[in-house]
């Protein structure tokens, strides 16, 4: 009986729990340690309910790669090694000056904050895991958590926002006040909850016509929140994701595959042009503030990232690295925490390892779409867990939502979906998958 309810419910309580609880990146690490905990104990039982046996080929080799890179960052390595890599020159300078030999380093300039990225990685791998040990009812049961926690993470911006600058509702010092934030210190970030919560509730709607109503009164809701909230790469994604949505909510997954194919690749490449453009416009006319400094932010993390290259300067080590590559003259007076884009941000801190990473999460990414996509059966949940994926890929160009555990962890919930082939969902058949299938994606 606990085992059925765990299969079934586990994925859902670990998804609000992340949205509870993970709204932060650098603020919040007490709430973010108590998540930790409890992600641990899921993956526990995920691994003991055989979810290792359950991941595909290529999901397995992008999960591994991701836990494996950090640690290789930190293990200790000769001074004459060391020393060599580019980017270590002032360190070699001052244990020069000090006399005496210089000690075994590890490649990460930032040790802690290096273990500190890898702790991080716990949450999002625990809802891969916790997803592939679930039964069909257990998936359905994680999607429909995350349209539920969007919509009141939307009932919550709105009335911070009721409340003014001065509310007491924002759970974080450090925000955006005067904005609907949700659970979140970004406003950003409940943007990208809203879009990824778009597909999924055209997923789970019911067949009948009065869930038919409730699906298009919920989507109405997301899309007017997508506004409230005021993030110009949510703005901009907006309407390719919302034609998505009520595309999907009418697919049978039968019909003309190769012009929905087609449909999703212009889509898809519609959402990186218009986000990208959308917010250097924006960033570039608005006056004052951290916006107006996010394509300087962006330039002068990639400058250390060539810098730092091949190697990089470890996870998590962007806040050490960037204030000796910061221009005096364009500084904002805000904290810089994060690129305001992760591809860049990967680049400096995991050098040519990263590069390669992150064209293994496309390749894999496209490979998926080409199969869920042309499918003919109508599966779709996988469906709703690739586009909630490439909402985070595209806004990750302009900002850091997988930063926030909350985000890695529905980043996690749309790749475990959308990892799993029709073959295997059990919710388009009725039925649990036979145990024999291998899976080779």
């Amino acid at each position: 009986m606990i085992r059925n309810f765990l299969q079934d419910w586990l994925a859902a309580m670990l998804l609000i729990c992340a949205l509870l609880l993970g709204g932060a990146s650098a603020a919040g690490v007490w709430a973010n340690a108590a998540l930790s905990l409890l992600a641990l104990a899921a993956i526990g039982w995920a691994l003991h309910a055989g979810a290792m046996r359950a991941m595909p080929c290529g999901l397995r080799w992008l999960a591994g790669s991701m836990i494996a890179l950090p640690l290789l960052q930190l293990v200790p390595l000769p001074p004459s090694l060391w020393s060599a890599l580019p980017g270590r020159e002032g360190v070699a300078r001052v244990f020069a000056l000090i006399g005496g030999p210089s000690p075994w380093l590890p490649l990460s300039l930032d040790a802690e904050a290096t273990l500190g990225a890898w702790l991080a990685l716990i949450v999002p791998m625990a809802m891969v895991l916790v997803i592939l040990a679930s039964g069909p009812a257990g998936r359905r049961h994680a999607v429909q958590a995350l349209v539920i926690g969007a919509v009141l993470a939307l009932a919550l911006g709105a009335a911070q926002v009721a409340g003014g600058e001065g509310s007491r509702l924002y759970p974080y010092a450090f925000t955006n006040f005067g904005s609907a934030v949700g659970p979140f210190a970004n406003r950003n970030h409940l943007a990208s909850l809203l879009l990824c919560a778009l597909p999924a509730l055209a997923a789970v709607a019911p067949a009948h016509a009065g869930g038919r109503v409730v699906t298009w009164l919920g989507g109405a809701v997301l899309t007017a929140g997508v506004v409230l909230v005021g993030s110009g790469a949510g703005i901009a994604m907006l309407v390719p994701v919302v034609a998505l949505t009520i595309w999907l909510g009418r697919s049978n997954g039968a019909q003309r595959p190769a012009l929905a194919m087609l449909a999703v690749a212009g889509v898809l490449a519609g959402l990186a042009m218009i986000a990208a453009v959308f917010a250097v416009v924006r960033a570039t006319n608005e006056s004052g503030g951290v916006e107006v400094h996010r394509p300087f932010i962006v330039a002068t993390a990639l400058k250390a990232a060539r810098d730092h290259f091949p190697a990089g300067s470890g996870a998590g080590t962007l806040r050490r690295i960037y204030p000796a590559y910061e221009d005096p003259g364009r500084i904002a007076g805000d904290y810089t925490a994060h690129a305001h884009c992760d591809y860049a941000e990967v680049l400096l801190e995991y050098g040519l390892p990263g590069a390669l990473l992150i064209l293994g999460v496309l390749v894999w990414w496209g490979s998926r779409l080409r199969v869920i996509w042309l499918a003919a059966s109508d599966d779709r949940l996988a469906r709703a867990g690739s586009a909630m994926v490439g909402v985070l890929l595209v806004h990750s160009l302009v900002d850091y939502p997988l930063r926030t555990a909350a985000m890695a962890a529905v980043a996690g919930l749309g790749a475990a979906l959308a990892a799993r082939p029709p073959s295997l969902q059990g919710d388009v058949v009725g039925k649990a998958a036979p145990s024999h299938i291998r899976v080779t994606l």
